[in-house]
């Protein structure tokens, strides 16, 4: 990621460039607010009012590459929903 642009960089031209405008930028805030979320489940569940033992899985989320996985949805009638880091009971 750092190479390719390592003549502007060495150049100058991403001194005055704001981090949020970097390539990749909002994927790692999504990671990080994912990791926040899982490594304080139980202060957020308590501020939620949500019961731990409503808790089915905790755990991060890892998309598979697999043939279903562009025709799943998360439409009430889809038997198979997309998977959430963290899960509920019905």
């Amino acid at each position: 990621m750092i190479y390719p642009h390592k003549e502007n960089i060495l150049d100058g031209t991403f001194q005055n460039r704001s981090i949020t405008t970097l390539p990749g930028w909002s994927s790692l805030m999504g990671f990080q607010f994912e990791n926040l979320v899982l490594n304080n489940f139980i202060p957020l569940c308590k501020s939620l009012h949500i019961p731990l033992e409503d808790i089915q899985k905790k755990r991060a989320f890892l998309p598979t590459k697999n043939p279903r996985s562009a025709r799943v949805s998360n439409r009430p009638s889809d038997p198979n929903p997309r998977p959430n880091a963290l899960s509920l009971r019905n």
